[in-house]
């Protein structure tokens, strides 16, 4: 099922092992998609993009029309590309914000574990008839 349909396979409860986290992780990540991000700022990422001004010849930049083609193709790719970039930012600052949420809701459950507290100890209490065979 995991490759025939992984998305599925992502949220069923029969393939997901540990399930108390897995409704956890979906309730940050629902929290998560929730929040606004912030603004992307101008110096984050960039984008190769196909065309610039030396695409064009100077004899093309005399004529208006190619003037005009040469510059609306360049404001609308860095439109895209801005469009592009913007998404890119949006995504990887929800996983680092996710990932940050994971932390710090985890972090109490590390400490008591490394810390060795447990409210019983975890035994197997055999009983008489069992050792007989």
């Amino acid at each position: 099922m995991v490759s025939m349909d992984p998305e599925r396979a992502r949220n069923d409860p029969v393939v997901v092992k540990n399930i108390p986290y897995f409704k956890a992780k979906n309730k940050l990540e629902d929290e998560v998609m929730k929040l606004n991000p912030p603004p992307r700022p101008q110096n984050w990422g960039e984008l190769n993009v196909p065309l610039n001004v030396s695409s064009w010849s100077e004899e093309d930049l005399k004529d208006l029309k190619k003037l005009y083609e040469m510059t609306g193709l360049l404001n609308a790719q860095r439109e895209i590309a801005d469009k592009i970039l913007d998404d890119q930012w949006e995504t990887n600052w929800r996983q680092e914000k996710l990932i940050k949420m994971l932390e710090e809701k985890l972090q109490p459950y590390i400490e008591n574990i490394d810390n060795g507290v447990l409210p019983q100890p975890i035994l197997i209490a055999t009983s008489k008839t069992d050792q007989k065979v």
